[in-house]
């Protein structure tokens, strides 16, 4: 390597280290959901009402601390209403005149699923199965000897049940992954490695720039609040409060870099006294 090549990552390191630290947490850091993964989500936050608000790394962290038998029922119950939420979605968009919906209650008395015929206006309800046990079926068949029941492809072939032509399988690997990729973002702090080695005005100077993101929508205010928290080593309390200081009409980026400095330096100055 040149010599002045040396010289300018000296002269120039935090600035580089700004750049690498800004675009592994606005890109590897955080989760963005596909359209496929983004259904599972919904489904997880169905599952268990404490997901309703949850941030995808607070789930990470609920599921991070569950022993595999656990995670098993998880996936399963979460299969369950993935494949609720597929075939609404497909029922609902497939131009006929039925249309479909869930029960508001995740625990409702023996159906699923409430349909009609906008048609005619008859009205019925629906049991949906995803499994690959088919004494699970054949003992709601027994129980609700009148009812409706649709199941996934492959059990619909071996049952000659009507299906919802959806993959039980694909299914529950689409909720497995979804689940691996929140557990890493809960557990990967790697990025967060970087800040010890950089200087109060390199960090101020990320957070003005993830500030920035966030006005601009690119990230939400929870996930700007997490990072600039990770990033000062400063509460979400003090977080919340810098992000409204920040929202006033006459800060810049001069004093709003200066409002963080402060921040992160009063939070070494605790640091430094412990």
């Amino acid at each position: 390597m040149s010599t002045p090549t040396i010289e300018y990552l000296k002269k120039n390191f935090d600035e580089i280290a700004i750049m690498g630290v800004l675009a592994k947490i606005t890109s590897d850091k955080l989760f963005q959901p596909t359209i496929d993964d983004e259904m599972v989500v919904q489904a997880f936050r169905r599952y268990k009402t404490d997901f309703h608000g949850a941030s995808i790394e607070e789930m990470g962290n609920y599921l991070s601390n569950m022993d595999d038998d656990s995670i098993a029922g998880v996936v399963n119950n979460v299969k369950g209403i993935l494949h609720e939420y597929e075939w609404v979605a497909m029922e609902n968009s497939d131009g006929d005149s039925v249309v479909v919906g869930m029960f508001q209650n995740t625990s409702h008395k023996d159906y699923d699923i409430w349909a009609m015929d906008t048609s005619t206006g008859e009205t019925w309800v629906e049991q949906l199965k995803t499994t690959d046990n088919t004494s699970y079926i054949n003992s709601w068949i027994s129980e609700h000897p009148n009812g409706v029941i649709r199941v996934d492809e492959d059990m619909a072939e071996r049952l000659d049940l009507p299906s919802t032509g959806l993959d039980n399988e694909d299914l529950e690997y689409r909720v497995e992954n979804v689940i691996e990729k929140m557990k890493d973002l809960a557990q990967d702090d790697s990025v967060w490695d970087y800040f010890p080695s950089l200087s109060a005005i390199s960090i101020s100077i990320i957070v003005w720039h993830l500030y920035k993101e966030y006005q601009y929508g690119e990230i939400t205010a929870e996930e700007f609040k997490w990072m600039a928290a990770k990033t000062t080593g400063q509460k979400v309390a003090k977080i919340a409060m810098l992000m409204f200081l920040l929202t006033l009409p006459v800060i810049n980026v001069i004093t709003g870099t200066i409002l963080i400095f402060n921040l992160v330096q009063s939070g070494q100055k605790v640091l430094d006294a412990n």
